[in-house]
């Protein structure tokens, strides 16, 4: 039971693993892997809230500003306390040309912060 056992078809991956190693990717910068492999979380469980910021995250490091605002208004759905959502929507309304209200999003989001507690992409929750 390896890591790509994902490929194999009919066999359900363990996600936690998968989305480990997508984090990792991310963190390496290795944009489009970790969007194949946050993809891949998503396939079996579309409400991975961890995956989605982890995809969004993704996208905006590549540019892709529309795309990864969609990503952080389906987080802001299925989560909508998740400040990370919120404040990650801000950023990408701000680099697609919509300062104002980008800013208010990142004061929404900063306003859901509490505690010093940090998700699994190492942000404050």
């Amino acid at each position: 039971m390896g890591f790509l056992d994902f490929l194999i078809p009919g066999k359900k991956p363990d996600v936690e693993k998968l989305f480990q190693k997508a984090n990792e990717e991310r963190k390496k910068a290795q944009f489009g892997d970790a969007i194949k492999l946050f993809d891949k979380v998503l396939q079996v469980e579309p409400r991975h809230v961890k995956a989605l910021l982890g995809k969004g995250s993704c996208l905006m490091g590549k540019g892709k500003f529309q795309d990864a605002l969609e990503v952080f208004e389906k987080i802001i759905q299925i989560d909508p306390q998740n400040p990370n959502g919120w404040y990650d929507k801000g950023i990408a309304l701000k680099n697609l040309g919509r300062r104002e209200e980008g800013e208010e999003f990142m004061k929404k989001g900063e306003s859901l912060k509490h505690g010093i507690a940090k998700d699994d992409l190492g942000r404050p929750l």
